[in-house]
């Protein structure tokens, strides 16, 4: 279709010509060069006063597979007309093997792929502000590495991307027209992290061996010259240099210098990072496996310290050829490699390392920011491939023009204004790409949290309902909507129980109980409503070595319980009437066991309530009170030395 044709000056960069039919910004067009033959042009910008003009870059001609700019200019008066899909992909190679396919050109049905080999070789940046679709962009990438087994290990501050693992439910309809189905990661994903954060995750121990420079690079607190003089003066006969060997050897000394340090090396071990039995390399970096390293929770200096040691242990890994080559992404980058007038991170020296000399080893790195102007420009300038999204900031649109090839004043402009899920893809072909990111086959964790939504179903038909509130919300797993889909009735209205998740330790590891403050029981399962009474009672330490016995037994009768405790008769009856009237024990046939409540008395982690408290605005039926107060609920779980309590709501869905 011709568009219009040429006016005006004419350079073999740019030219103009007049609109005669309908065109748009960023549209790709076709002209024939009296020497070169097709070259392919992009619309830039359309100007109008009594005319349109559409102003073009030119993109080039193809020479032996590659881009060629023409040596000199269209002529006035040739026609202009819009470029066919199997031209531009002919022109610009969009369509490569073993590629990872993110996303669709600008206005055309053509697919965007990178090149995985290169992505081993020549880094890749994502950068957009806050709620522009960074994460999500990210996670497309991440599946497509996936896909093709390529190992990766993710550095997450804010536990955004664990949800790879589950299918995307909610755009099956945009996959379809995608022609993908969604898909979870599940098998793949492993996460680590402390689990006195979050005892879901597979703990993670970092190598307690260290070099001389690992040491006084990661301690956690300035020290003097002659702290530095003592410690090189001990350090050369430690072998090996471990915190415990160190604090042992300096513990020997009387200076206070060396008791300084020792109550800094203390606090070091005390994170309890480092182990003898640490976390296994290639247990990290294997073929086919996504590692997230989830650092949500842990303080910042804490992280810098975590990321510093295992991207320097495994990338010696791997310049042994120990570990498979392999990918790492570093969300919020700019906190683990600043720019060096915002400070120096821990971290900040391997991933310039890394940056600058990884890809000689197939270490391949992603840096994903919201403030591009606050990360590292040696790292960012190492990064041959950008996915840019809608950024606003004037230092950040400056340090992305300053870092980034073939990013103009003009391109600059536009990434202002770029919608949600579109980005400036650079470094696939010469020029700048618009793309159309695709949708994600796996669920995205990192959307901002909505606290005035629950759904949008809810509130067509629950308007006699009382006024919505933001409440801390336990939701059930099965949904309104499908319980409506279950029952085959509208009518499913949310009935709020009040509830508490109690916090507990056991042999140094944390726990959580949730509490139904109704009943005053303790809630096994949310979804069978399955509950067990909270014991009422308490054991002296008689009763409480006696029952043990019993519990341990299982099963056991009069004759049975005699020989094992060798107690008379008439005491031993005396204990089982109590614990049977404690409703410890129940008799069955002619023997007695221990119950569910004797079960949560001794061994209450294994009713551990695995669930989050979210806070969200909720319509509802009716929300019922509480008959447990808070200083009761701790005196009913005396057994288990309470640390806090959390109060909260159950919702419940009742079918009517």
């Amino acid at each position: 279709m011709i568009l219009g044709k040429i006016i005006g000056k004419t350079t073999t960069k740019k030219f103009s010509f007049h609109i005669e039919s309908k065109a748009q910004k960023f549209q790709y067009v076709q002209v024939m060069h009296k020497d070169y033959g097709y070259v392919l042009c992009q619309i830039l910008e359309i100007e109008r006063d009594k005319q349109e003009i559409a102003h073009c870059s030119i993109i080039g001609y193809s020479k032996n597979n590659k881009i060629q700019l023409p040596r000199s200019p269209f002529q006035q008066g040739i026609e202009v007309l819009n470029a066919e899909n199997g031209f531009i992909k002919k022109i610009l190679n969009l369509e490569q093997k073993n590629a990872a396919y993110i996303g669709k050109l600008e206005t055309r049905d053509i697919k965007v792929y990178l090149d995985l080999n290169s992505l081993l070789t020549k880094h890749v940046a994502i950068l957009a502000k806050t709620g522009a679709g960074k994460s999500y962009s990210v996670g497309v990438l991440l599946e497509e590495i996936i896909e093709k087994k390529v190992p990766l290990l993710i550095l997450d501050p804010h536990g955004e991307y664990a949800q790879i693992a589950h299918p995307n439910q909610q755009e099956k309809e945009a996959l379809e027209k995608d022609h993908l189905e969604p898909k979870g990661y599940k098998e793949s994903v492993r996460e680590y992290g402390d689990t006195r954060v979050d005892d879901s995750f597979i703990p993670l121990h970092l190598n307690e061996e260290l070099g001389p420079q690992e040491l006084l690079h990661i301690l956690p607190a300035k020290i003097t010259q002659s702290q530095k003089a003592t410690l090189y003066s001990i350090i050369k006969e430690i072998s090996p240099l471990t915190l415990n060997n160190l604090i042992e050897t300096l513990s020997t000394e009387q200076d206070i210098s060396s008791l300084n340090l020792v109550a800094i090396l203390d606090y070091l071990k005390s994170l309890q990072l480092f182990s003898s039995d640490y976390t296994a390399y290639e247990e990290l970096i294997q073929p086919g496996r996504c590692t997230i390293i989830n650092l949500k929770g842990v303080p910042p200096q804490i992280q810098e310290i975590i990321v510093y040691k295992l991207l320097k242990d495994l990338f010696e890994q791997r310049k042994l050829n120990n570990i498979a080559p392999f990918f790492t992404v570093i969300e919020e980058a700019h906190n683990f490699a600043p720019e060096r007038s915002f400070g120096e991170a821990k971290s900040s020296s391997i991933i310039r390392t890394i940056a600058s000399e990884g890809r000689k080893f197939g270490l391949g790195l992603c840096v994903v920011s919201q403030r591009p102007a606050r990360v590292d420009k040696n790292v960012l300038s190492q990064c041959n491939t950008q996915i840019i999204l809608k950024v606003t900031n004037p230092n950040d649109l400056k340090s992305i023009t300053n870092s980034v090839e073939n990013i103009t004043a003009e391109t600059a402009e536009e990434i202002r204004n770029l919608p949600i899920g579109t980005a400036i893809v650079a470094g696939v072909v010469d020029m700048p790409l618009l793309v159309q990111m695709r949708t994600r086959r796996s669920s995205h964790g990192g959307s901002t949290i909505n606290i005035l939504d629950e759904s949008k179903d809810m509130l067509k038909d629950l308007t006699h309902f009382k006024k919505k509130e933001i409440l801390p919300l336990i939701l059930p797993k099965t949904t309104r909507k499908d319980l409506q889909l279950i029952e085959g009735k509208d009518k499913v209205v949310p009935i709020l129980i009040p509830a508490a998740v109690v916090g507990f330790e056991k042999k140094k590891k944390r726990y959580q109980l949730l509490i139904d403050t109704v009943k005053g029981h303790i809630i096994k399962s949310q979804d069978t409503k399955e509950t067990i009474p909270i014991p009422r009672v308490k054991l002296s330490k008689s009763q409480q070595e006696a029952f043990e016995v019993m519990a341990r037994m299982k099963r056991f009768n009069l004759a049975k319980l005699s020989t094992k405790m060798q107690l008379p008769i008439l005491k031993l009856k005396d204990l089982i009437e109590f614990f049977e009237k404690s409703k410890l024990l129940e008799k069955k046939k002619e023997e007695y066991a221990p119950t569910q409540q004797a079960h949560l008395l001794l061994s209450p982690q294994d009713f551990q309530f695995f669930g989050k408290i979210e806070f969200r605005q909720i319509n509802y039926s009716s929300k019922l009170r509480p008959k447990l107060t808070e200083q009761e609920v701790k005196q009913r779980l005396h057994f288990l030395g309470v640390k806090d309590i959390k109060k909260c709501f159950l919702v419940y869905y009742k079918v009517e």
